[in-house]
């Protein structure tokens, strides 16, 4: 499953930024483990966006809690579920298609 995360300052900048190379290097284990697709600020800096893949959301947010701006209570997250259907080309475009995807998922639990 898919979580989509909007991360949002809960301090000021200047007790921010000091951790940066932290939460990149965060970033970075998780592009590379795979678990993050996308991640980067909002066009204006308002928030950070981070698209993580697990297989729960209590798996969702134990990765979020690790990241460092959120252990250090610098910044708070929202995550939103997503069923992802239709990507880079991929995924069906039609409602049989849609339907046969909801049957696969009922039937893996």
């Amino acid at each position: 499953m898919w979580y989509l995360t909007f991360s949002r300052p809960a301090a000021p900048r200047e007790q921010i930024t000091p951790h940066l190379q932290e939460h990149l290097d965060w970033q970075r284990r998780m592009h590379d483990s795979g678990r993050v697709l996308f991640s980067g600020p909002s066009g204006d800096r308002s928030m950070g966006i981070i698209l993580v893949r697990a297989s729960s959301l209590d798996e969702a947010r134990e990765a979020l809690d690790t990241e460092p701006f959120h252990a250090l209570g610098l910044r708070t997250y929202e995550i939103i579920e997503w069923d992802v259907h239709q990507g880079l080309g991929l995924g069906g475009f039609s409602g049989e298609s849609l339907a046969m995807l909801a049957k696969e998922k009922e039937a893996a639990g």
